[in-house]
């Protein structure tokens, strides 16, 4: 099983009956404790939030910004993963959370600020969206708009309808009021437009997008960290169904994480396929042997410094004298040496 997957279940696991979640660990031969989707309530890396906030559908950086938590408003504003409108209203104090609308704490107010345009001017450019190539423009316009704007806006459509693009424009906006959105109208294709520009009004809504579920798994994992009290809307929903569909069947697990790392749909349609799959509880679910404890990692040991050597004066040793051949004798000396033998004398 890859980490993706293994995340993914251990997500699911943490839905299960809780005198339950060690023996399906063990079935699945992994451990129960460490990271779901992206990471656990461990502190995210910087670089691995604006991943996953860039990546994930634009709704998870306002479910964010309702924790009104000033390490994640912080991080949202540095990276520029707001609209520029939402991102004013957040370095003006504004608070997020549902009902509350006054600012934030004192010490909690960023301090960089932004020039907009006037609200009336980005109304004028959105009235100007009356083709297809104008809905760039219509997009930037609108994501100019502050928190008190969108009430100008709301009167402007009621005094003449705006043109089709800047609606869509406008409905795209991670902030727009939902009563504004539904004003625009519930046509079939302006609801899939919204779907794919990911425009979800909560968690909960992940449970109906079809899709690969491991992306799925991904942002629930993730809303254990960045946006806790919005994930509970999700799994309200979604912890009877794993209770009812897999509960402590080990197998029905087993098959789960087999479908997962390519199944295509919803996260409910995967729960309910693998425990039918898996058919019913057997009268005795087998004890499953838990993985032992990891062994804990030796401690780092400072190697250990080579002694010195201290440098010591070498004397230049002379080199030896050459060694000249001895000459050869002449002819005179072999013959003189030949009549000192005869005559026997020295």
């Amino acid at each position: 099983m890859d980490e993706s997957t293994t995340r993914g279940v251990r997500y699911l696991v943490g839905l299960a009956p809780e005198g339950a979640r060690r023996q399906i660990c063990a079935r699945l031969r992994i451990r129960p404790e460490g990271p779901v989707g992206p990471s656990s309530a461990e502190r995210y890396q910087v670089h691995s939030l604006s991943y996953l906030v860039r990546t994930a559908t634009p709704a998870v950086g306002i479910w964010m910004l309702q924790q009104d938590r000033p390490e994640l408003n912080e991080l949202l504003d540095r990276y520029g993963l707001l609209p520029w409108g939402v991102t004013e209203d957040l370095r003006s104090g504004l608070l997020f959370g549902p009902g509350r609308d006054g600012p934030a704490p004192e010490g909690q107010v960023l301090t960089r600020h932004s020039e907009l345009g006037a609200p009336a001017a980005v109304i004028d450019r959105l009235r100007q969206a009356t083709h297809g190539r104008s809905l760039r423009a219509a997009k930037t316009a609108a994501r100019q708009l502050r928190r008190a704007d969108w009430p100008l806006v709301v009167a402007a459509h009621q005094e003449q309808p705006l043109p089709g693009y800047a609606r869509w424009a406008l409905a795209e906006q991670i902030d727009c009021p939902p009563e504004l959105r539904a004003a625009f109208g519930t046509h079939a294709k302006f609801d899939h437009r919204l779907r794919q520009a990911g425009v979800l009004g909560g968690p909960a809504d992940l449970l109906g997008r079809s899709g690969p579920v491991l992306e799925t798994l991904r942002l629930l994992g993730a809303g254990r960290t960045l946006f806790p009290t919005r994930l509970a809307e999700a799994e309200a929903i979604l912890q009877p169904l794993v209770e009812r569909e897999l509960g402590g069947h080990g197998e029905a697990w087993a098959v789960l994480a087999q479908l997962l790392p390519g199944f295509t749909g919803t996260l409910p349609r995967l729960v309910t396929t693998a425990g039918a799959i898996a058919g019913p509880v057997p009268e005795h679910e087998p004890e499953y042997e838990e993985l032992p404890e990891p062994e804990p990692e030796p401690a780092l040991v400072a190697p250990r410094r080579p002694p010195v050597v201290r440098a010591s004066v070498r004397r230049k040793v002379p080199a030896p004298a050459p060694v000249e051949p001895e000459a050869e004798p002449t002819a005179w000396q072999m013959l003189g040496d030949l009549v000192r033998r005869i005559t026997g004398r020295s």
